[in-house]
């Protein structure tokens, strides 16, 4: 297949991702960028797309890796693989040689988190604020230290979830499914200081912590 016949499917397919899948026109642009790496390919190794096999999706993998990185790679291949299902459902090519291509797998970084003296440096400066809100931001931050409690699963506590005398807050976690977690006691005096503040507020909502 020549560069022509081939840029002819690839605005055939641009047609496609525009107006029919309705991508963003910055997905589109990195799309069409990373087909055009593909095309040159092809064009340069006498290939044609309706007869690649797996073995030279393959080849190009290696030969993009060889030039970048594991996540620009496994990008390009997720273009490639659109590509060829469009040509599937166009009847271009009878099968997906990409879709089953070994694509790079992504390195996930490890998460970042505070030390102990930062932990300190943050709860003693919530604490030293004046408000209702100073307290509540303190109450929030010594909960979350002391039960490891999600962002989201801390915003929806409400007041008759959290027993100060237990020292235990029902939460509502991931997938539905509810959960009992301890807390220690900086926590349990810090909710309580921040209660009547609250109460003063006198909210519409049964949520522990409030905004203004």
């Amino acid at each position: 297949m020549d560069r022509k016949e081939i840029k002819t499917l690839m605005r055939r397919f641009r047609r496609h991702i525009e107006y029919e899948r309705n991508l963003s026109p910055n997905t589109v642009r990195a799309y069409m960028t990373d087909l055009g790496q593909f095309a040159d390919f092809v064009v340069k190794n006498g290939m044609s797309p309706p007869r690649m096999d797996v073995r030279d999706i393959n080849r190009y993998l290696a030969d993009r890796f060889s030039r970048g990185s594991k996540t620009t790679t496994a990008r390009k291949m997720a273009a490639v693989r659109s590509f060829f299902r469009f040509l599937n459902m166009e009847g271009v090519a009878e099968s997906n040689p990409a879709k089953s291509a070994s694509a790079p797998k992504t390195e996930r970084p490890l998460p970042s988190f505070l030390s102990v003296d930062e932990v300190t440096d943050l709860l003693k400066a919530a604490a030293g604020g004046e408000g209702v809100f100073a307290l509540r931001d303190s109450a929030m931050l010594e909960l979350a230290y002391s039960s490891g409690l999600r962002v989201g699963e801390l915003v929806s506590v409400d007041v008759e979830d959290a027993d100060l005398e237990q020292m235990l807050v029902r939460v509502m976690g991931k997938g539905a499914k509810e959960r009992v977690v301890p807390f220690g006691s900086r926590a349990a005096g810090a909710i309580e200081r921040y209660l009547p503040a609250r109460a003063a507020l006198k909210p519409l909502t049964a949520r522990l912590f409030v905004g203004s």
